[in-house]
């Protein structure tokens, strides 16, 4: 079965703003010039009054016409890019879509992880040893197939984000080692069940067990405060690989601000086991959205009749 929705998601938003709209806004602008024009022809063409037909010559009636000649051509620009950060922006995107006319467009996210609660002095307490450490994203919505498996990856940033800097959708910050390469088929809609509990669907994913151990590691310095937290570990890029086939591949919204979008390390140490540290994704951390596609070069809807065109062209078809 194929799940194809759009509803208020962004990515509906991002075609409709990034291809269309300097053409909707021209031909709205050209049709309120031509009711306008029209109103005022067909308000002027009436019987002439009573009242001073005697003092108007028969040849300054004003009349209407009609032409079936007229010829619109219609373009789009493509705008170079758009502001995607969290000032603007508040789902984040993962995935990839291959768009019959379109193209592939493959959306990803850079975000800034911080201390649990913001609690500064963090610490794994003595000999701390790590079971696991997993990244849960909650969901939001979704376009495309939900059943096209995803090539999710997740890697490092190597490069601090800038508090209060805009971020542009063509934007992107250094990143290098892989903590998560793997195959995912997204639930959306499901809930997650974990033991006895049940929580609001969202994307679990299990990072690589050698980061995990050197988080535990590290020296206490890099958990005195977020400001030195951030500056050790940067931060996440999450993306996936390109949709292989014509209508495969989706892409997912996350609400990252949601209390179930979380980096969790499972450990024990000294004093106990089955311990949790939740390190957060909140409001002060700093994110954004990445997009690329390689558009169609044969993208050409045209509109034909009585010797008339329009068209939507791409401007070059790659990208």
């Amino acid at each position: 079965m194929l799940n194809s929705y759009a509803g208020n998601f962004p990515f509906a938003d991002l075609i409709t703003n990034y291809y269309f709209y300097p053409m909707i806004l021209s031909i709205k602008r050209l049709l309120s010039a031509f009711l306008v024009a029209g109103s005022l022809a067909i308000a002027a063409c009436g019987e002439p009054d009573a009242i001073g037909i005697e003092v108007q010559p028969q040849g300054d009636n004003i009349n209407v016409f009609y032409t079936d000649t007229v010829t619109l051509d219609v373009t789009t620009i493509r705008e170079d890019s758009l502001v995607t950060d969290e000032k603007v922006a508040s789902l984040n995107l993962a995935g990839s879509y291959f768009d019959p006319v379109f193209g592939i467009h493959n959306a990803s996210f850079f975000a800034e992880v911080k201390l649990p609660n913001n609690n500064s002095n963090f610490s794994f307490g003595t000999s701390p040893v790590l079971d696991s450490v997993v990244l849960t994203l909650g969901y939001s919505d979704y376009y495309g197939d939900t059943l096209s498996p995803m090539n999710y990856q997740v890697f490092r940033l190597t490069e601090n984000m800038i508090a209060d800097t805009s971020y542009y959708s063509n934007d992107q910050i250094a990143f290098s080692d892989q903590l998560f390469n793997g195959t995912v088929t997204i639930s959306p809609k499901d809930s997650v069940e974990l033991g006895t509990s049940t929580f609001a669907p969202h994307l679990r994913l299990r990072l690589d067990q050698n980061f995990g151990d050197a988080m535990l590691a590290a020296d206490v310095s890099n958990y005195l405060d977020n400001a030195a937290f951030v500056n050790f570990f940067k931060g996440i890029h999450v993306k996936t690989a390109p949709a292989a086939g014509v209508n495969s591949g989706n892409i997912a919204s996350f609400n990252l601000l949601a209390s179930i979008s979380r980096l969790t390390f499972y450990y024990s140490n000294s004093t106990g086991t089955g311990l949790t540290a939740n390190f957060e994704i909140n409001s002060t951390s700093s994110r954004f959205n990445n997009y690329t596609r390689l558009l169609n070069r044969n993208l050409w809807v045209g509109f034909s009749g009585n010797g008339g065109k329009s068209g939507i062209y791409s401007v070059d078809g790659g990208y």
